[in-house]
């Protein structure tokens, strides 16, 4: 299974073969997502969000696509975050409890990769 991890602002691809110990690669109070064959760092979970948010450097690393349009949306601070579209209907699993699916959609922005997804309430 191949892992996505975002690293000192780089993204990095890293097969399972090349973990020494898993806990090494799980930064502390991060969720890790399966999306299709690869696992997803640094998720964070944000009850107040009212979406699910991918930077697009995450979501072509992924192999997704963007499905359909979306408007924008605004920051915390009332800032205009341009929103590229929305990818709907994405079954996600946490790591931990891969035998359950989450269907979500995700909106995906031109954004610095500083998590690799932002999770609204699931």
């Amino acid at each position: 299974m191949d892992l996505v991890n975002l690293q000192d602002n780089k993204l990095a691809i890293l097969m399972a073969s090349q973990m020494k110990d898993k806990d090494e690669t799980i930064p502390p109070f991060y969720v890790s997502l399966k999306i299709h064959d690869k696992v997803l760092h640094n998720c964070l979970l944000d009850s107040s969000a009212s979406h699910n948010l991918m930077p697009k450097v995450v979501m072509e690393e992924l192999g997704l696509q963007i499905t359909k349009p979306y408007h924008d949306l605004f920051s915390f601070d009332s800032r205009n975050v341009q929103c590229l579209g929305v990818i709907k209907d994405l079954f996600i699993n946490l790591t931990q409890l891969l035998m359950k699916s989450i269907l979500i959609d995700i909106v995906v922005a031109n954004i610095s990769p500083k998590f690799g997804m932002m999770l609204s309430r699931l």
